[in-house]
């Protein structure tokens, strides 16, 4: 009969053991790399705040779904903030809110032939006075007017997607001029 404190030394060395063995086959970490999330054109400033995988259960965007069924449908989500830069009065925001511009190595998130058959391709838009996006965990950067700055959040419908680098197109601007900004190697984990 073993005596309780062998098995605990026994049980501690198997462990010891198989740590030993994770962490040499696990890759060594690597240290995080700075990016330039800002990019003004004109009048018009753009800064990334968040890019993230997401997975919404949903019963819209789907064909022909069994009632009371939810599906898992991969995400990306971009959340980025417009800032209108100069004094001139803004009459309405404008924004692409189009997934074209959005591509994980060379292929674009809504690659129809990736797709899940019965998936409607498409994107959810959410839009945020900054007064309402204050209580989120990400440092908005400053600015001399809240009311000429607007948070957009976007989530496309994707195939499942890999870990790597994609590139961002956001069209942003105001009343009559719209910029195009493209954020490129941004790291998608």
């Amino acid at each position: 009969m073993k005596t309780p404190l062998k098995s605990i030394l026994g049980a501690a060395t198997v462990l010891a053991v198989a740590l030993v063995g994770i962490a040499a086959i696990s890759p060594a970490a690597k240290p995080l790399v700075p990016y330039e999330r800002e990019q003004t054109k004109g009048d018009i400033r753009v800064v990334l705040l968040k890019v993230e995988r997401a997975t919404f259960f949903v019963t819209n965007g789907i064909r022909n779904p069994l009632p009371g069924k939810f599906y898992p449908v991969p995400m990306v989500g971009v959340t980025y903030l417009v800032e209108a830069l100069g004094d001139e009065p803004i009459k309405n925001w404008k924004d692409d809110q189009s997934y074209d511009g959005v591509m994980i190595g060379n292929r674009k998130v809504n690659d129809d032939a990736s797709m899940p058959e019965n998936l409607i391709g498409g994107l959810f838009v959410i839009s945020y006075p900054i007064s309402r996006y204050g209580a989120e965990p990400i440092k908005l950067p400053k600015a001399a007017k809240d009311e000429r700055r607007s948070v957009e959040e976007q989530y496309f419908r994707a195939v499942p997607l890999k870990s790597g680098t994609m590139q961002i197109k956001i069209k942003a601007g105001i009343n009559d001029k719209t910029e195009t900004f493209v954020f490129d190697n941004i790291p998608l984990n």
